[in-house]
């Protein structure tokens, strides 16, 4: 479906845009140590915050794109299980025929899994908060 070839070039792009960087500033501990020895000590503490931060910052982003894609991917499912499910007892898709309907057809065929708004699906914030495992106060 289109739901998950999205997420994942959503994937390769996180890994190529966040994780590779991380990689990048573990190399450099262990491979570039003696150059990075040389730099003065306010370069060399900005160096390593810089680094830790935006590293404990893609986790939390890779933590919160996984949630979501797996929101996605289930409710994908549950769109296609509920279309599946409404056939007619001739076995087509739906009671309708006509241009309409071959268009519907069209999009199931080529991956499509909805079309807005109907399949459009908003995070909720207390299933976010309380998957996340932080405490939800609503106010």
């Amino acid at each position: 479906t289109n739901v998950h070839w999205f997420w994942k070039w959503l994937n390769v792009a996180f890994g190529i845009g966040r994780l590779i960087p991380t990689m990048v500033y573990f190399y450099s501990i262990f491979f570039w140590s003696d150059d990075l020895n040389t730099l003065s000590s306010a370069e060399y503490i900005i160096y390593h915050f810089m680094a830790i931060f935006f590293t404990v910052i893609n986790y939390g982003l890779y933590v919160i794109l996984n949630w979501w894609q797996r929101s996605d991917l289930d409710h994908a499912a549950e769109v296609v299980l509920r279309r599946g499910s409404d056939k007619s007892p001739r076995g087509e898709r739906g009671s309708g025929d006509g241009p309409d309907q071959e268009a519907a057809d069209s999009d199931e065929e080529q991956g499509v899994v909805g079309s807005p708004p109907e399949d459009l699906k908003d995070i909720e914030d207390e299933k976010f908060y309380k998957d996340m495992g932080a405490d939800y106060t609503n106010g």
